[in-house]
């Protein structure tokens, strides 16, 4: 999760010369050394971001989520007159809306999709957008109702108010009629409720 330069440099060290991570980390740096020197930066970046993607998904302890979106600030940064920066800033917004910072997340999608809206990192953060801005709405409660009565549970996101109505049913009735899942309603079901 180190910058393109310091990967470059680094020398793994281990006892299993067929490992397939040490295969992948030697595969990236010879991708990422043939296309240092290249007037178009594109692959070279594009290279870089997927191991970046790599280390991510390969590396493990407390400090990996930190580092990489450190990493993936700094690509964005220094690389913010490319599209892929775009992309970068999305798979930031990703790991910021995985962790729960859904706020934050939509700041940093946002000023991808700004930067670059035409291109895929913008329309990457587009969609990352509209999820994270999607109303939801989920009411539970417990399969079985007996006493004392059980809690009905909503939860909501991006929505001012919600009303819902409980409406009593015939069990037993309906246990009774051929069904497979009584607590499946069909459209008739819904219309005579």
């Amino acid at each position: 999760l180190a910058p393109a330069a310091a990967f470059l440099a680094w020398k793994p060290r281990t006892t299993d010369a067929d490992s397939p991570k040490l295969k992948a980390v030697r595969l990236y740096q010879n991708l990422l050394a043939f296309h240092k020197d290249d007037a178009d930066k594109s692959a070279f970046l594009d290279a870089d971001l997927h191991r970046l993607h790599f280390a991510y998904n390969t590396a493990f302890g407390e400090e990996k989520s930190a580092r990489y979106k450190a990493a993936l600030k700094e690509f964005a940064s220094a690389w913010a007159d490319h599209p892929l920066s775009a992309k970068a800033r999305h798979e930031w917004a990703q790991v910021l809306h995985a962790e729960g910072d859904f706020v934050e997340a939509r700041t940093v999608a946002l000023q991808g999709k700004n930067a670059f809206p035409d291109g895929p990192g913008g329309k990457l953060c587009h969609n990352l957008i509209q999820q994270i801005e999607a109303k939801e709405v989920q009411v539970t409660t417990e399969r079985v109702w007996a006493e004392p009565l059980p809690m009905l549970r909503v939860q909501y996101r991006n929505i001012t108010k919600v009303h819902f109505r409980a409406v009593r049913l015939d069990w037993v009735a309906r246990l009774t009629r051929d069904r497979y899942r009584p607590e499946q309603l069909t459209d008739a079901d819904r219309r005579e409720l």
